[in-house]
């Protein structure tokens, strides 16, 4: 069996569909180690057809030259979710990578790089798992695939033709569950998962999300899927989370907390803006 190893070390926070988020240290921070009594300070500008809207607050780190578990949370102007700090470290790398399996068994597995203008990728895509054959930016959709015989390459040869028409889904991956459950990303599908005591629930999708600027409330631009966004709402119990996937940016709000540790993806052909 393929075996994905990640080690993520997170410097700056994730960006917030339409702001830009950073950490803000003076020049030259990667010549030297963080200096000693060094404050550290989370900055958000959330752009607006009006004047900008700029959060910031200082991040609570005890010494700069070791690494720390914050979970701070940093609140956000309504209907932004609130953005959480969950680790520091002063000495940082990025690894993710894919290893040979002991036994020989397993998928194949390919490290895809892209360079863009608005955003750069590096990852491993894994042929045949639904969470990780697929990487999907601002700058296009990729998909990674195997073929075993030409029945499968006439399939796939399908599949290219419904790519950009096909209906959007959601990818739900449950902790200890070997497989992915993928629902139709339509309002009002409701889906417990099997074997957990999760269930999920679709309660709106916009194809083209963005934030009203007198209303502040999240609004539907077009029928174009220029910038494709669900709300899912993730139950166990009396535990309940809302929760905003988009498909350009994979990372921002698939994973959940402790106590709802689902990871959501929307997977959405885009359109051209």
């Amino acid at each position: 069996m393929s075996v994905l190893r990640w080690k993520a070390y997170l410097w700056s926070v994730a960006m917030l569909p339409g702001a830009a988020a950073f950490a803000t240290p003076p020049a030259g921070h990667g010549a030297h180690p963080p200096i000693p009594g060094r404050q550290f300070f989370l900055q958000c500008r959330i752009n607006t057809n009006t004047d900008p809207i700029v959060v910031r607050e200082q991040v609570r780190i005890d010494a700069a030259d070791a690494p720390a578990t914050l979970d701070q949370v940093v609140a956000m102007p309504a209907p932004l979710a609130p953005i959480r700090i969950k680790e520091y470290i002063p000495r940082a790398v990025l690894d993710q990578s894919a290893a040979p399996s002991a036994d020989g068994s397993g998928p194949c597995a390919i490290e895809l790089s892209i360079d863009g203008v608005k955003q750069s990728m590096q990852r491993w895509l894994v042929a045949g798992d639904p969470a990780r054959d697929r990487l999907v930016s601002y700058i296009g959709t990729w998909r990674y695939q195997t073929l075993e015989s030409n029945a499968q390459r006439n399939d796939l040869f399908k599949l290219f033709r419904d790519e950009l028409t096909r209906d959007p889904t959601l990818i739900i991956n449950a902790p200890k569950q070997a497989n992915p459950v993928t629902i139709p990303a339509t309002p009002g599908t409701v889906s417990r998962l099997a074997d957990t005591p999760y269930t999920v629930r679709v309660k709106e999708f916009h194809p083209h999300f963005a934030i009203d600027n007198r209303t502040k409330e999240p609004t539907n631009q077009s029928d174009k899927r220029v910038n494709p966004a669900a709300l899912v709402v993730i139950e166990r119990g009396e535990q309940r989370e809302e929760r905003w996937v988009f498909a350009k940016f994979p990372d921002y709000g698939a994973n959940g907390d402790a106590s709802l540790p689902l990871r959501v993806t929307l997977d959405c052909p885009q359109d051209k803006e």
